[in-house]
Parts: structure tokens; sequence; C-alpha cells
């Protein structure tokens, strides 16, 4: 698949926060996720965009695929989970 890069700018994933503060009562924050970089996953994969949200002995990572993206099948030498959390335009 294409290697080249998007022109299009990084996305902003927004999301609640929710907390209790030192009274026990509940409070509500928006947030927003920034910092995407866009990178192929692997080898022949589209580039997508990802947040490295924790990089550690455990990774998270946010990512927003574009519109069109094709990930090429790779063997992944550990393990990992998926969670979808919103898919626009369905």
């Amino acid at each position: 698949m294409s290697e080249k890069k998007s022109n299009l700018l990084p996305p902003k994933l927004t999301y609640w926060h929710v907390w209790t503060d030192r009274l026990g009562i509940s409070h509500q924050t928006k947030c927003e996720l920034t910092n995407f970089e866009q990178e192929s996953m692997s080898g022949d994969a589209a580039p997508q965009w990802n947040n490295r949200l924790l990089t550690a002995n455990s990774k998270i990572i946010f990512a927003e695929l574009p519109i069109g993206w094709i990930g090429e099948w790779h063997e992944n030498l550990s393990l990992n989970g998926l969670f979808l959390f919103r898919a626009n335009g369905l």
C-alpha cells in the first residue's frame, strides 16, 4: 500500500473524564486526546493516525483509521486487544 502521508490535520478525540474529589463528589471533565502521529503499523500497511498514550511493559495506542485504509496481514509477536470506540460514517 501507499506509504504517502495524508495532508489532513491530526485528529482530536474528545472524551469525558469522570472523577471524584476528596469529598467523594463526582465530576466530569471534557478532555481531548491530541498528539496523534501518522505512521504505518507494519510493512505495507497504509498509514494511520496513532496516539501512543502509554508505552511501558503494556502499551495503549489510540488509532484513527482514514477512509479507505487497508491493513496488510502481519504476524504479531505479542498478545493484543482491540477495542472499537467509535466508527464515523456508518
